[in-house]
């Protein structure tokens, strides 16, 4: 079976209240992309949108509409025609629309990454990740943050040392020094890209087997994308955290992609923001404490096993605040987060900056702070205080795995629904929704 596809060339002049902003539509009468409805001609140039959006005129939507339109005007690529409108049935499997053509992962994997942006940029922080700010200014605040080698479309030179970018869910600016554009761009997004499948439904089920009769081992969040390993007809097999299974090809976009940018702010300010060296607080980042050599780490037994996990899937993001030790929070998410990097990941590792896998990486956080933790996902679940994930804090452990089976892999949750952990040895140590799988235990380790 095909997918169901379109081909984005046009904009509903509905969702553009903008007197003088749009795109030329391809012809007069098509058909939304997301609502089917009509779309008028529309003859402005790109130049005035983009005027528009340095001065803040064009709205939110109206933006991501746009890029979403720019991302795939150079060769005219496929994309599904329902990508981002979701659905909130988790049972919902088959597309409804018969395909017109062959889906873009069948395609070369240059084209289909290059085509993704029509002013292809490229992160390329000296430590890791690169912030995104409100305004072009290092005091300004951070709205967002990409990894390095993860894709941009640059849309404005301020001509003052920033770039006007959007990548992900994130319009922003970012410091022009590190950033790479056209050939050199172009060859590290080929190098760089990965084949990955990106979920469109909400709920999506994650089975074990190529059949909707197959046991669901979870649910994967809408607009997350999961490393993929092949597609075999309907069915999409799927890498996460080690855990092999499938998906629904007509619920997923299966391509080659650069990371995006996600949303983020600071708890507090972190100093070295925008794409310089940032050095580690104190003695970690030379592995001491990391290590758990540290004379304070001493201070932390084990809490008897819990009895009782969450009896209900989460399905909102955390909201409430921190009841006490706010500060100690504050500092652990703080210093956590200094560590993203796309190459901070290795199995077995403890050392930061030296490579840690997932408990690894929560044990050396962990340690700065005086928190003993075993070198084991499932064993950390039996430390501490076990609460339900929907109540969980700045700096409390976030645990996963398939349903039915043991923990598998740990984070740190850092507040607005978002963890950094160490995901993998393609991915390294990253900002990602707490909800890209269903968390299955939460545990405070602080008050």
């Amino acid at each position: 079976m095909k997918k169901s596809v379109k081909r984005i060339g046009y904009i509903a002049a509905c969702t553009i209240l903008v007197a003088g902003i749009g795109i030329a539509s391809q012809a007069a009468g098509k058909s939304d992309a997301v609502s089917g409805a009509p779309v008028a001609g529309m003859a402005v140039s790109l130049s005035d949108y983009y005027t528009a959006v340095a001065n803040g005129i064009a709205s939110k939507s109206v933006t991501e509409s746009i890029n979403s339109m720019l991302k795939n005007s150079r060769s005219n690529i496929m994309v599904l025609s329902n990508e981002d409108a979701g659905t909130t049935e988790a049972e919902t499997e088959k597309a409804t629309e018969p395909a017109a053509e062959e889906p873009a992962y069948k395609t070369d994997k240059k084209a289909s990454v290059l085509t993704q942006y029509y002013n292809l940029g490229v992160a390329m922080p000296t430590n890791g990740y690169l912030n995104i700010r409100e305004e072009p200014s290092t005091d300004s605040k951070v709205i967002g943050r990409m990894s390095k080698y993860a894709g941009m479309e640059v849309i404005v030179d301020t001509g003052t040392g920033w770039y006007q970018i959007a990548s992900g869910p994130v319009v922003g600016y970012v410091a022009k020094e590190y950033i790479v554009t056209k050939e050199e761009a172009e060859e590290i997004a080929v190098e760089k890209a990965y084949f990955a499948a990106k979920v469109r439904v909400d709920g999506l089920n994650f089975r074990e087997g190529m059949s909707t009769d197959s046991q669901v081992l979870t649910q994967l969040s809408n607009k997350e994308k999961y490393e993929a390993n092949a597609v075999y007809g309907d069915w999409v097999e799927l890498n996460i955290q080690g855990s092999i299974g499938y998906v629904s090809l007509d619920c997923v976009t299966v391509d080659y992609f650069l990371e995006d940018a996600v949303t983020f702010t600071e708890l507090t300010d972190l100093g070295a923001a925008d794409g310089g060296a940032v050095q580690p607080t104190q003695a970690a980042a030379g592995g001491q404490a990391a290590q758990g050599g540290n004379t304070q780490n001493q201070g932390a037994t084990q809490a008897p096993a819990p009895t009782q996990g969450a009896t209900q899937a989460p399905t909102q993001a955390p909201t409430q605040p921190p009841a006490n030790n706010t500060s100690l929070r504050q500092q652990i998410v703080n210093f956590a987060v200094q560590w993203q990097n796309p190459n901070g990941y290795q199995w077995g590792g403890t050392v930061l900056g030296q490579g840690v896998d997932c408990s690894g990486f929560t044990m050396a956080v962990m340690a700065k702070f005086g928190i003993s933790l075993p070198h084991s996902s499932s064993a950390q679940a039996g430390y501490g205080r076990r609460i339900d994930p929907s109540q969980a804090q700045p700096g409390d452990l976030l645990f996963y795995s398939n349903i039915g089976g043991p923990i598998n892999h740990v984070a740190i949750y850092i507040g607005n629904g978002q963890i950094i952990h160490a995901a993998s040895e393609r991915s390294g140590i990253l900002i990602s929704s707490w909800h890209y799988n269903t968390p299955v235990a939460c545990v405070s380790l602080v008050g």
